[in-house]
């Protein structure tokens, strides 16, 4: 299998998609500041964001879901639209081998995104606005729960690129997917009209945007932690069990 991770390794890093996503990733948030610029100089009484609010905002920003989605569809739709998979396949190596290793590596881009991301829009708060203003406590904790959530964003979109295994197919699943998902529960909250609790804000998309708020409950970050692996978890594994099944 390290000789299969060396080989996707080296995929991800000339594919010219893989920085081009990068690119898009980091000029959103950078269009994203430069528009919170203007609004504030011709704004009063709105709070001055920081380098670390910045940062905690940098995912809604930069479209790292919906980017990542796109990236996942083409990573690890390559091998087979391009026939390639059935060399792989005949070296010797496992459906468990090559699952995990596209797995790892297109994960590890889709964080090299969210981190990039994350560094850029520090920067440019703090080159921006200056100085810091005091932190919570749970800061840091909220910057692990958002990249939980972003793992298992992209486990979802592993999953569902791994079972189609169509380009085009994948990149709208992976779009669209999602919202008709938040679309769904949020039609299970009408139906269920109760205001103690609500079936979309256990959601990964809703989850993301609790820990962005500028002040989240200790409560709040240990649910969107949990959920977080679970759906993780639950994606990587039905997407295996799935992948397991298909034809090549």
């Amino acid at each position: 299998m390290e000789k299969l991770m060396e080989f996707e390794f080296r995929k991800l890093f000339k594919a010219k998609s893989f920085y081009i996503c990068l690119a898009v990733c980091l000029g959103l948030v950078l269009l994203g500041g430069l528009t919170t610029k203007v609004i504030l100089e011709n704004s009063e009484g709105v709070a001055t964001p920081t380098g670390l609010s910045m940062l905690k905002g940098a995912i809604g920003s930069s479209s790292i879901t919906m980017i990542a989605g796109i990236f996942t569809a083409l990573f690890v739709c390559e091998d087979e639209t391009s026939g390639t998979i059935k060399n792989i396949y005949a070296k010797g190596y496992s459906r468990k081998d090559v699952y995990f290793s596209k797995y790892i590596v297109s994960l590890i881009s889709t964080l090299i995104f969210t981190l990039a991301s994350m560094i850029i829009a520090y920067l440019f708060g703090l080159a921006t606005w200056g100085g810091e203003a005091p932190i919570d406590s749970n800061y840091i904790l909220t910057i692990l729960g958002q990249l939980i959530l972003i793992v298992a964003y992209h486990s979802a979109f592993f999953a569902i690129s791994s079972k189609i295994g169509k380009t085009g197919s994948s990149i709208a699943f992976n779009i669209v997917g999602p919202m008709l998902v938040s679309m769904v529960l949020t039609m299970g909250d009408a139906f269920l009209k109760s205001e103690e609790f609500s079936l979309s804000s256990y959601w990964i998309d809703s989850l993301l945007s609790s820990l962005q708020q500028t002040e989240v409950v200790n409560s709040a970050i240990t649910t969107s932690i949990l959920l977080g692996i679970i759906y993780s978890v639950v994606f990587v594994g039905a997407g295996y069990m799935l992948n397991k099944k298909k034809e090549i």
